[in-house]
């Protein structure tokens, strides 16, 4: 019978729905309403008095502990938001409880009954089961895209989900530890896991929706209730063959749910939520007996570890109803919280034998005496002792050892040794050595120096006199500009040659190269028209000529930066003037002028701080005269242009890691923020690191020092990072003129020092950067230019760099999704070649790629829907065939396309969620990244510019951020 027959049977409204929120959620992934499995758990420890039982209540978000002793609860504990699954560790000192709602599971430490730390897993957990040697958890996921967590728990740490069949509901592990066996309502089957490697096996079919499954004590069989069925199916572990069904329970509908053995083996107990008993099955003829009732909707059950009785949970009346496994005779309920789901018994760790009684006395002589009595057993002992403690933590990698330095000179010290990685519970790993002595060191950097003198003036022109003494060179420092000349004057001694002059406001002047006597270094004589040239200058046509700024002298007092000054060596009639300009020669732009006329004393002036020139700008100076004579005067100009454009990097701590809205706005590269790949949004350039690797340092922080995820919403402590020097380039496919900030954290010391270069520039982060530290470089480029980045390392453990950022303020560039035209990709899209994911029946792609090999590194494949009308779903080329189909990840979906022949033009990617509105995920080709920050039920297309030569390869990296899993449905070039 099938999913929806059953419910429909039901009806909504059944009564047994009512308050269980689990199983409405499960109905509404499948379309219809649905159950959950809920598989007992019990530890075998034979003639062991019973000790405690714990109950998860998804009602009340919280578990309730039962003295079994006396059946009494205590005290509820809470947990997180819709508790289900339970198990306890073989030593009794611990208890896992998954919560659905809050995608975690929750440890409990049973001597206290405290709740620890919750812990993250997949989405929904339902069961849990715990190996018997006590190391690892695995929780079952029960999503769409099924999968199981392990969690180690030694540090409670979730490992990597492992795929499995459709709404996983509940798992058993062997007694041996070697497989675990998952039960996948979804695809009415079991999954065998090899627990060695976390591989998942070939599916088992069972019967209708499977909801339970236990193990006998030897290992030999497993049990899986079939809700839809009516009945349990046995498997054979050795061979994983099921064995013919045995029906359980009466009524139209007996819903078998949960299960549990005997610790003995004889006996398997069955939970029927719809017929309100349980059914025991003899195991070793597979036969059920007479069902027992018990209270509404019974749904978890487990065995104490004597065998003498079976605890079963009953959803609707809120209570717990032991059973007396000797009689099969029902106990008075026991109150617990809203909705009772599973439960789970303590083992009890029983102590040594005590010592034999002394023998009875001997009878009198001659008369056999009576035998004494049997001494009394002796009192339980102790406890086992607590196990060791577990090993330490492997020692960090020594540092590699310095060659041994030339004779009699001691060589700096190698380099210290990377720190080792943490050893799971154990102590910190031995420092690395020091290197041998290696061979001598380079010589340090200079210190800084004094600065340089000020610049001494020429000596006022007067009679030859004695030469003027040299003033003294200041300290090393940076070099000045030339000191200014005197005014010119008749020849006179030489004046003292001033001292170097200290470093000052850069200016600029303008020389040409047609210009041959310039005699103070900033005039510039011209005869304003062609004819009657006079003076120490040539005459020019039209008194103009050109050439490149350089760079000038500092201003004298009174003098202005962008000043413009112009003269003439006659006295001028009335009517002659001169007009005197200052042309930018790339725009023709005016840029400074004045007018020279005898009403202004035959000279004229104008200045402009901003805008005028700078040093290296190309201009004119331009005299144009009018009036009868002025094609006979000699015009003087000076210009002074501003000062040329720092290129020195800045430095700052502000803002450390809250960049997002204050820079960036031109791009931004996140190093490592998913460990082994970026975060990155570069539409102007292409990233690539040529030396270095990535580290997460705290995946998730709201320390501001670390950096902002482009949300803004999340933070991340990462760097790219190399033992000597990181190398990064950065080729720009349009033309850029701003500023390259970069981020460098110290985030786990105070130790590190660096050097930052770009392009020549380069910035010292001489003292601890362990709040952050950005610099700033001025970059100008031309399409097709690249910039590259250095980091060195100067001292602690290695060069560091975490965000590389264009651009100032303002929102981070986006690349656009958009739904348009859903599965129904035009023949433009297609021209270069197509992979449409697992579009051959979920095992295999549709592919024609001539130009390039894909290949799915991380990911796995599946099919939702194969023929559908839905318009959703991609189409198959030159077909009307439409399969709804994918690639799939819990995490990150890996591909790569290796270019046989070069490829320029865009990469098209389809992404679907075609079964939720829930999933979110980044995708990310190379240094460029979408973000699908809402629902893409309705499909999202991603349009990625792309260029590549002969050989080179492109990697498409897909991360889950919100829902079930990463999914990407079709590559297109075209």
């Amino acid at each position: 019978m099938s999913l929806q027959a059953r419910f429909v049977r039901l009806g909504v409204g059944s009564v047994r729905l009512r308050g269980h929120q689990r199983r409405r959620r499960v109905g509404a992934l499948l379309g219809v309403a649905s159950l959950t499995a809920l598989a007992g758990t019990f530890a075998s420890a034979a003639g062991a008095s019973p000790g405690t039982a714990y109950v998860t209540n998804e009602g009340s978000d919280s578990v309730t502990p039962i003295e079994l002793a006396t059946n009494k609860p205590g005290l509820e504990i809470k947990v997180g938001s819709t508790p289900i699954g339970i198990a306890i560790t073989p030593d009794g000192k611990t208890a896992y409880v998954t919560n659905s709602e809050s995608k975690s599971v929750t440890p409990i430490a049973l001597a206290t009954n405290e709740a620890g730390p919750e812990i993250g897993v997949g989405t929904y957990p339902d069961a849990i089961a715990i190996t018997p040697d006590g190391k690892t958890a695995y929780v079952v996921n029960g999503g769409t895209l099924g999968s199981v967590t392990p969690i180690e728990l030694a540090t409670n740490k979730a490992g990597t989900e492992i795929p499995v069949g459709k709404f996983p509901v509940a798992v058993a592990i062997t007694p041996d530890g070697k497989t675990a066996y998952v039960a996948n309502q979804g695809n009415n089957s079991v999954t065998p896991i090899e627990l060695a490697t976390d591989k998942a096996g070939p599916e088992i079919t069972v019967g209708e929706t499977p909801l339970g499954v236990a193990i006998t004590p030897d290992g030999k069989t497993a049990y899986v209730t079939n809700f839809n069925s009516d009945s349990v199916t046995p498997i054979e572990v050795a061979t994983n063959k099921a064995g013919a069904e045995i029906t359980v329970g009466s009524s139209p509908f007996s819903d078998p749910e949960g299960i549990a053995i005997t610790p003995d083996g004889k006996t398997a107990y069955i939970a029927n939520a719809g017929s309100g008993t349980v059914t025991p099955i003899e195991v070793a003829t597979n036969k059920a007996g007479p069902e027992i009732s018990v209270g509404g909707q019974p749904v978890g059950i487990a065995i104490t570890p004597d065998g003498k009785t079976a605890y079963v949970t009953n959803a609707l009346n809120n209570s717990v109803t032991p059973i007396e496994v000797a009689t099969n005779k029902p106990g008075p309920g026991i109150t617990v919280g809203n909705d009772p789901a599973r439960i789970a018994i303590t083992p009890v760790i029983t102590g040594p034998t005590g010592p034999t009684g002394p023998e009875g006395p001997t009878g009198p002589q001659g008369v056999s005496g009576a035998t004494g009595p049997t001494g009394a057993t002796g009192a339980t002992g102790p406890s086992g002792a607590t196990g060791a403690s577990g090993a330490t933590g492997p020692s960090g990698a020594t540092g590699p050892a310095g060659a041994t330095g030339p004779e009699g000179v001691t060589g700096a010290t190698g380099p210290q040794g990377a720190t080792g990685a943490a050893g799971s519970s154990g102590g910190k790993g031995a420092s690395g050595g020091n290197g041998a002595t290696g061979p001598t060191g380079p010589t340090g950097a200079s210190g800084p120096g004094g600065q340089r003198g000020a610049s001494g003036k020429n000596g006022a022109t007067g009679a030859s006199g004695a030469q003027g003494v040299t003033g003294a060179t200041g300290a090393a420092g940076a070099t000045g500009p030339t000191g200014r000349e005197g005014a010119a004057g008749s020849t006179g001694a030489s004046g003292p040659a001033g001292a170097t002059g200290t470093t000052g406001e850069g200016a600029a002047i303008a020389t040409f190269a047609s210009s041959q006597n310039v005699p103070s270094g900033y005039c510039l004589n011209y005869t304003a028209l062609a004819g009657e040239g006079n003076g120490p200058c040539p005459a020019k046509t039209n008194g103009y000529s050109s050439s490149n700024l350089v760079a000038g002298p500092t201003p004298a007092d009174g003098e202005s930066v962008g000043e413009l000054y112009a003269d003439t060596n006659a006295t001028l009639s009335g009517s002659e003037s001169a007009l005197v300009s200052v042309i930018d020669n790339t725009t023709g732009a005016v840029l400074l002028s004045c007018t020279v006329t005898s009403a202004s004393n035959h000279s004229c002036s104008n200045a402009k701080e901003s805008g005028s020139a700078a040093a290296g700008d190309n201009v004119e100076v331009r005299v144009t005269a009018s009036g009868p004579g002025a094609n006979k005067r000699q015009w003087r100009v000076r210009f002074r242009a501003e000062p040329a454009p720092s290129t020195a990097p800045t430095l700052s701590t502000s803002p450390q890691g809250t960049w997002t809205g204050a820079l960036g706005s031109a791009g931004y590269d996140l190093a490592a923020w998913d460990g082994e790949t970026d975060v990155s949004d570069l539409p102007i350039a292409s990233l690539s690191v040529a030396q270095g690797s990535r580290y997460v340092w705290t995946p998730s922080t709201e320390d501001a020092r670390a950096l902002q995820s482009p949300d803004g919403l999340t933070r991340e402590a990462a760097a790219y990072y190399d033992p000597d020097q990181i190398r990064i380039s950065l080729k720009f496919n349009s033309a850029y003129s701003g500023s390259l900030h970069l981020y460098a954290l110290d985030w786990d010391s105070t130790t590190r020092r660096e050097l930052i270069s770009v392009n020549g520039q380069t910035a010292s982060l001489s003292s601890s950067f362990n709040q952050g530290e950005w610099v700033s470089f001025p970059i100008s480029v031309s399409a097709g230019e690249t910039v590259s980045i250095v980091v060195e390392r100067t001292a602690g453990a290695n060069a560091v760099l975490s965000g590389i950022f264009l651009g100032e303020s303002g929102p981070p560039p986006a690349m656009e999704s958009q739904s348009s035209p859903q599965g129904t990709p035009p023949q433009g899209f297609l021209e270069t070649g197509f992979v449409f994911a697992a579009f051959e029946g979920g095992t295999s792609d549709l592919t024609d790629l001539p130009d390039a090999s894909p290949t799915l590194s991380q990911g796995s494949r599946y099919e939702w829907a194969a023929n559908t009308a839905d318009v959703r779903a991609l189409q198959q080329p030159e077909s009307s065939r439409r399969d709804a189909a994918t690639y799939y990840d819990p995490n990150q979906i890996r591909v790569s396309l290796k270019f046989n022949s070069p490829y320029s033009g865009t990469l098209h990617l389809y992404a679907l969620d075609w079964d939720t509105t829930s999933r979110r995920e980044l995708i990310s080709v190379d240094s460029q990244t979408a973000d699908l920050s809402t629902s893409f039920n309705q499909g999202a297309w991603v349009a990625f510019p792309i260029s590549v030569s002969a050989g080179e390869t492109v990697s498409i990296v897909v991360d889950r951020t919100a829902g079930v899993n990463a999914v990407l449905s079709g590559i297109l070039l075209g």
